[in-house]
């Protein structure tokens, strides 16, 4: 079962729907509680991974090599700008 997941590339939209249903959590949180991580801070950190899936996913399935490229560029971007935020903090 784990086999068929991977090679199929469906382990990279479960991925992504855990990574959207962390998010949803993290800014629900933030807002009632006025704690944890804000959407400001955590957002590019997510779409890093999510850039990294979908890369990921992409090269499971087969999918030519601009989408693979469209997701690393994703994650590159997000990661860059999560860097930026952090440093001038």
């Amino acid at each position: 079962m784990l086999q068929s997941l991977i090679e199929g590339g469906t382990i990279a939209w479960i991925a992504l729907a855990i990574l959207a249903a962390e998010l949803l959590a993290l800014a629900v949180y933030h807002r009632t509680t006025g704690r944890g991580i804000s959407l400001r801070l955590a957002l590019p950190m997510l779409l890093a991974g999510a850039g990294l899936w979908m890369a990921l996913g992409a090269a499971l399935t087969g999918a030519g090599w601009l989408w693979i490229a469209v997701g690393a560029t994703v994650a590159l971007m997000a990661h860059a700008v999560d860097l930026a935020v952090r440093w001038h903090r």
